[in-house]
């Protein structure tokens, strides 16, 4: 995986032509589901919008995924993830577009770039910026 720095003073890139950007149809839908008396049930399910029979799993082994949200400047996919102690985790996953059909990830390659207080959900906004939100101890 690629590590990209970016420069605080320096927003990433915007398409301003659109030409990278949603045109609000919906493709995929990403769900998550867990069992919460095992650790490492949690996964991450992709629904195609056209065919709700076809999902398959994305992402397999979290614990708790509590939230997902998507960077589309960068292509990254948050996973908000409970542990079975008193953290929680954020993992950040590249997207893979090599195949125009399926929503895929490169899953041997992930970043933490989260642990601690347990975060609820998350939010990615145009700039590419990470929010989210945490428990109290």
């Amino acid at each position: 995986m690629e590590n990209r720095n970016v420069d605080q003073d320096d927003p990433p890139e915007i398409d301003e032509e659109g030409d990278d950007a949603s045109d609000g149809e919906t493709e995929w839908i990403l769900v998550t589901s867990y069992d919460a008396t095992k650790e490492n049930s949690g996964k991450v399910w992709v629904i195609p919008e056209d065919d709700e029979d076809e999902g398959y799993v994305l992402i397999s082994g979290l614990d708790i995924p509590v939230g997902i949200c998507f960077d589309v400047n960068n292509e990254f996919l948050y996973v908000v993830d409970w542990t079975f102690g008193a953290t929680g985790v954020i993992y950040q996953y590249e997207v893979d577009w090599d195949n125009d059909d399926d929503f895929e990830i490169s899953k041997d390659v992930y970043t933490v770039i989260y642990d601690g207080n347990k975060a609820n959900d998350c939010s990615v906004d145009e700039y590419g910026n990470l929010y989210f939100t945490t428990e109290a101890n």
